[in-house]
C-alpha cells in the first residue's frame, strides 16, 4: 500500500501480487492493483490486473504470455513473447503485442472471438542482438 501526492492532488494505491513456481519451468503470477485519485478537477478509480504465463523449455528458450486488464482505457491487451539463446551472449526475441477493447458500447469487444480480428492495435517485433568480443 503506497499514498501521497499526485498532480496537484492525492493517490492511494493498494496492490496485491502473487507468483506460483509449480516446477517443470512453469512460472504462473496474477497481480491486481488499485489507484484511487482525488484530484481538484474530480476522482476516479483505476483498477488494473496483471496475468502472466511463463514457460521455460530449456536454459536458453522461454515463452511468456502477458495479459493485462485496465477499467479506465477500458482494454485489455496481449503481449506473447518467445525467448531464444543460441549462444552466449546472443539473444532473439519475437514478441507480438496487441490492444482489444473491454468497452460495453463497443461493437468488437473483448473477449469475443469477433474481437481478435479488429484489435485497437498490434505489432509483431523481431528482434536479434549479438555481443562482439574484441
Amino acid at each position: 500500500m503506497s499514498f501521497g501526492n499526485f498532480y496537484g492532488g492525492a493517490n492511494t494505491e493498494v496492490d496485491l501480487d502473487a507468483t506460483w513456481r509449480p516446477g517443470g519451468g512453469v512460472i504462473l503470477g496474477t497481480s491486481i492493483a488499485r489507484s484511487a485519485v482525488h484530484l481538484p478537477e474530480g476522482r476516479f478509480t483505476a483498477v488494473q490486473t496483471t496475468t502472466r504465463v511463463e514457460y521455460a523449455a530449456s536454459t536458453r528458450s522461454s515463452v511468456l504470455l502477458l495479459l493485462q486488464t485496465n477499467n479506465e482505457d477500458q482494454r485489455v491487451d496481449v503481449n506473447l513473447r518467445f525467448h531464444w539463446i543460441p549462444t552466449i551472449g546472443d539473444d532473439v526475441y519475437v514478441v507480438w503485442n496487441s490492444g482489444y477493447t473491454t468497452d460495453s458500447a463497443a461493437r468488437f469487444r473483448f473477449p469475443s472471438v469477433r474481437a481478435l480480428g479488429k484489435p485497437l492495435q498490434g505489432a509483431l517485433v523481431v528482434k536479434a542482438v549479438h555481443r562482439f568480443t574484441l
